[in-house]
């Protein structure tokens, strides 16, 4: 109760006149659980950049939990945020130790707006998720490394190696990216590892005669797609490749036991979900 009447107050001694835009609304940014990017620009530099965790949401106000790239010291700030003029007006108060009120309103895919009583700007937007990579492999494995399956206890992480003038997915064995071309397994010392730091939702789709849209595909060679696949043996432990071939009838390749194996039926494909 305490917040909102802060918030109300202040609304109506720093709004007092102004029109109501027409924009997209506030609510679409500060939503439960979502994370947005902050900075403030000062005379056209920029003094200030972190994030906001969003929480406590209802139809009118939400709390902030603010971390400052700039300044890490001061550790989480805790905001608490008005939505007004049908949407498109935020406030943000700091009644803690910095005493601040940020006033913005919705621009385009941001929030822009000033820091009351002083001339520092700043922009709210979303935090984008970042894409997959592919990543050099340096004698660590990096963390958010994908698993395309496992063996005997253990993690076989999803790599691509460079070989013949492609690039081939296979699984890392040791330090090795293990690739099935040839009719053999070849063990490539120097590869990539597939990388998902942006926690973009995956799943494994059992192949049902079309590739399907979004699948990861991690080389080409002479018109040719290499997609990232995984398949099941008899034995239960599961094996990253290679998913290619003409529409409608693609196969699945990977290394083992010092040979390349083909399967026809029952491979799943890596998609990314919701993109």
């Amino acid at each position: 109760m305490k917040r909102n009447v802060l918030l109300i107050a202040l609304l109506l001694s720093v709004t007092a006149g102004r029109s109501t835009l027409q924009a997209q609304s506030a609510r679409d940014y500060f939503q439960e659980g979502k994370t947005l990017l902050w900075k403030t620009i000062q005379q056209g530099t920029i003094v200030g950049s972190g994030e906001l965790q969003i929480s406590n949401v209802t139809n009118q106000t939400f709390d902030a939990g603010q971390t400052n790239l700039n300044n890490p010291d001061a550790g989480v700030q805790r905001l608490y945020g008005g939505i007004f003029n049908n949407g498109q007006q935020v406030v943000l108060l700091n009644i803690g130790e910095f005493r601040e009120a940020w006033i913005g309103k919705v621009s385009g895919d941001r929030i822009t707006g000033r820091i009351e009583g002083t001339n520092v700007d700043f922009e709210i937007q979303p935090k984008r998720a970042q894409p997959l990579q592919w990543v050099a492999y340096n004698g660590a494995m990096p963390a958010n490394a994908v698993s395309g399956g496992f063996e005997n206890g253990s993690d076989l992480i999803v790599c691509r190696a460079f070989y013949n003038g492609a690039n081939h997915p296979g699984k890392v064995v040791g330090t090795a990216c293990n690739i099935g071309w040839g009719g053999k397994e070849i063990v490539s010392p120097k590869f990539e590892v597939l990388l998902n730091d942006g926690q973009i939702p995956l799943q494994w789709v059992t192949y049902a005669g079309a590739i399907p849209k979004n699948a990861v595909l991690a080389g080409t060679d002479v018109g040719k797609s290499y997609y990232v696949g995984q398949f099941t043996r008899t034995d239960g432990s599961i094996h990253a490749g290679k998913v290619f071939g003409p529409p409608g009838k693609h196969i699945f390749n990977y290394g083992y036991g010092g040979k390349e194996i083909t399967e026809l039926k029952g491979f799943r494909i890596l998609v990314q979900q919701g993109r």
